[in-house]
């Protein structure tokens, strides 16, 4: 899904640079890309969501993490965790295989504030 994702990013948002992050501390800060506009070098980390168990299937919802159960307490869920340095959510959807392989989707980057 990466490799789709980045060509799309590539492609479609011309005025920003996409550099996906391998560090997994930051990715469980809640950052799977960094997108960096060209001209205002401005930085926006990216959340990415993608509704991978529903190929083929558009789906007119989301589902947001608000909270969790845990043995007998209640996490708080990604969505309003302080700890996560996200300012957007890429949320996927429209996830469609061609050959066994993600060939398009559709994107919704939403701000987290």
């Amino acid at each position: 899904m990466s490799r789709l994702l980045d060509h799309l990013y590539e492609t479609h948002l011309k005025q920003y640079s996409a550099k996906r992050v391998s560090n997994i501390a930051e990715q469980l800060q809640g950052v799977d890309v960094l997108f960096r506009h060209k001209y205002s070098n401005k930085a926006y980390r990216i959340d990415e969501k993608a509704q991978l168990d529903y190929p083929g299937r558009d789906l007119p919802t989301f589902a947001f993490e608000l909270g969790y159960h845990k043995g007998d307490m209640i996490k708080q869920g990604w969505l309003f965790d302080p700890l996560k340095k996200t300012d957007f959510y890429a949320l996927i959807t429209n996830i469609t295989l061609k050959k066994n392989e993600y060939d398009s989707c559709s994107i919704r980057f939403v701000n987290r504030k």
